[in-house]
């Protein structure tokens, strides 16, 4: 058969090559497509896994308080909360996170994805050992602030290296696993909290933060990153790593290569004609996911729950912790099959109609001393459901594919951050919101901020399953687009 030779204006240097030589593409183009989604290597997988311990961290360490702070405001504690200390405990991690995105954001481009997720485990062990150590709420609230850091640099880092090291087909199954590393991080801090203090249940997140930086100095670094600072040769050996020794990976290579600019990066960037729709939509994706409300339900679920009248709070955030990973692992298989738009748009729904529902209880509870418990539980239920099958994760997903890679790292860490400081507001904000416009009152509120937010979605962001990060890239790029009409 005949070898087609296509002139690629990205020349592919073999790593058997001189540094001097270059050799091009010698096969058909359709081909290497083919080939390029075709990889069963398990490398990207057991990497995957490793840096999703970040996100069990992040989960853990949001789930903390539910469970410390009624062991916090008893007659028997060592070290009370006040009310007000109460607000701070939960609330402040997401300072912490705000700080801990733009340092992950500027980390993931200068030193890379792999030593960003090394790095990120230091501010949580720190922070988990002044926590288990506290003498004073002080020492508590220092402690809640640096591993807030640490959630922060994870919930940049972590996307973005999944996005990178995996291939178009696979970036809609493991992009799943964001919201499913992060409830099963909620479902083991239930777990330990079932059987122990606060104390030990600390020590227990500290551990996951060691066992994460151990596992992460074996893991390959992005091609993305080697190619765009210039370690080309290190970039094939990791492609080859990550797809496999007999897979073909000049196609992969030259569409990153095409994506690559190197050059200093300036917040000015953010306002290119190319860059500043998708950042716009990563802001929205980021700060709508912090006002469903679910967050500030998550922070301060003992005290909605103790006013619908349950007493046992473990057994219950341990039933919320399990509704929350049977919701991730929902979304996790729904990920690869389903539109990303549809799945935020039917989860909005059904975060809405639980809202609503549970604003009703808690209404009928105040107006006519009805106590449906039954009621109170499924809306409850039905709303950590509809987040975690798609919010949860999915908004971290489509920031880490729309944006270019020039400004990823930035981008990334700015949408983060501004998302965290939308979540801290919205959580210290829920308690005296509730005592305000009643409990009902901020539900409701919430729901109709799910109904906004729904209506963004459907007509803002874009559709990106399964899409190359050239091809996503072109939505945005009106120049491109000409470019890719006038071939035609």
């Amino acid at each position: 058969m005949k070898e087609i030779k296509l002139q690629s204006k990205f020349p592919i240097k073999t790593p058997e090559s001189s540094s001097n030589t270059e050799t091009f593409i010698g096969y058909d183009k359709r081909s290497l497509e083919k080939q390029h989604h075709i990889t069963s290597n398990k490398i990207p997988f057991i990497a995957t896994a490793i840096a999703s311990l970040s996100l069990i961290s992040f989960g853990y360490m949001l789930g903390y308080t539910a469970l410390a702070i009624p062991q916090l405001t008893t007659d028997e504690a060592q070290i009370e909360l006040s009310e007000n200390s109460v607000a701070w405990f939960g609330s402040l991690i997401m300072l912490g996170a705000f700080i801990g995105s733009i340092i992950a954001g500027r980390m993931i481009d200068h030193f890379g994805r792999q030593c960003t997720l090394i790095t990120l485990s230091i501010p949580a062990t720190i922070g988990w050992f002044i926590i288990v150590s506290a003498q004073t709420v002080t020492a508590l609230l220092a402690g809640r602030i640096l591993t807030g850091i640490s959630l922060g640099m994870s919930s940049v880092s972590y996307s973005v290296y999944m996005s990178e090291i995996s291939t178009a087909s696979m970036r809609g199954l493991l992009g799943g696993s964001i919201q499913f590393a992060i409830s099963t991080g909620y479902i083991l801090n239930a777990s330990i909290g079932m059987i122990t203090t606060w104390r030990y249940s600390a020590i227990a997140g500290q551990a996951i933060a060691t066992i994460l930086a151990i596992g992460m100095v074996f893991m390959p670094e992005s091609p993305h990153w080697l190619i765009a600072n210039g370690y080309r040769k290190t970039a094939i050996d990791t492609l080859r790593r990550l797809r496999g020794p007999e897979a073909n990976i000049n196609f992969e290579l030259t569409e990153i290569e095409s994506l690559k600019h190197r050059q200093q990066i300036k917040y000015s960037e953010l306002w290119s004609p190319s860059v500043r729709k998708p950042f716009l939509i990563s802001l929205f994706l980021l700060i709508a996911q912090k006002w469903t409300g679910f967050h500030s339900v998550l922070f301060f679920c003992p005290y909605i729950l103790r006013m619908a009248g349950f007493q046992d709070f473990r057994l219950i955030i341990l039933i919320m912790a399990i509704s929350q990973f049977v919701g991730s692992g929902v979304g996790y298989a729904l990920a690869g099959r389903f539109s990303r738009v549809k799945l935020l748009l039917s989860c909005s729904a059904l975060m809405t109609v639980s809202g609503a529902l549970l604003g009703v209880y808690f209404y009928l509870l105040e107006a006519m001393s009805l106590n449906l418990l039954w009621l109170s539980f499924i809306s409850t239920c039905g709303y950590v459901l509809g987040f975690n099958i798609s919010w949860g994760g999915l908004a971290y997903a489509i920031m880490s594919e729309i944006l270019p890679l020039r400004v990823r790292g930035v981008a990334s860490g700015l949408s983060a951050s501004v998302g965290f400081l939308a979540a801290f507001a919205a959580s210290y904000a829920f308690l005296p919101l509730a005592q305000a416009i009643s409990v009902q009152g901020s539900l409701w509120f919430y729901t109709g901020l799910n109904v906004l937010i729904a209506i963004i979605v459907f007509y803002c962001v874009p559709e990106t399953k399964g899409k190359k990060f050239s091809d996503i890239e072109k939505i945005f790029d009106k120049k491109k687009r000409m470019d890719k009409t006038t071939m035609v």
